[in-house]
């Protein structure tokens, strides 16, 4: 069965993302012998071969939690250019964008960028968002992605809570 990461029946590594996995761990009930916890379909990692962890502090974790061995854990960061964001920062005006979105040049301005999915936990930002914004009211908020679900509902269901939360006019998309 494919379906299941680690199965006996075939060799295959598995990957630990830490942006949408590490809630989905604080929510399950772990032991060193059979991990196992709810992504759509149950995922057994101790009989796999390699657990590809993105960081060092995803391997960390795995390993602190006791998930899997540590011989198991293949450490391949996500590649990233670099240059490239190096690049960008130089070339971005910061009084420019600021300017453009009619916020104030010395606001203090917090984002997230990631596609919207419900396992990216943006609906986590937006709350942190209520938090800071009343100790801090000249905070903006920004987030930025692409939904990618068929009607446009996950970024629906976040404008809803942006507007329940009272952050109708601080937060951006």
């Amino acid at each position: 069965d494919k379906s299941r990461v680690g199965s006996t029946n075939f060799q295959q590594a598995a990957s630990f993302n830490p942006a949408t996995d590490f809630k989905l761990l604080n929510d399950a009930a772990l032991s060193t012998r059979q991990t196992t916890w709810r992504l759509g379909l149950d995922y057994d990692l101790a009989p796999a071969t390699r657990v590809i962890a993105v960081s060092r502090a995803v391997a960390n974790e795995l390993r602190a939690q006791g998930i899997v061995r540590d011989r198991q854990i293949a450490l391949i960061p996500n590649g990233v250019d670099v240059e490239r964001f190096s690049r960008a920062r130089a070339d971005f005006d910061r009084a420019q964008f600021l300017r453009s979105m009619g916020l104030p040049a010395d606001c203090l301005l917090v984002g997230s960028i990631g596609e919207l999915r419900t396992l990216k936990r943006h609906d986590d930002f937006i709350r942190a968002a209520a938090l800071i914004v009343k100790q801090f009211p000249a905070t903006h908020f920004v987030l930025a992605g692409l939904d990618t679900s068929a009607a446009g509902e996950v970024r629906k269901q976040l404008e809803k809570l942006v507007v329940e939360l009272g952050l109708k006019d601080c937060f951006y998309f």
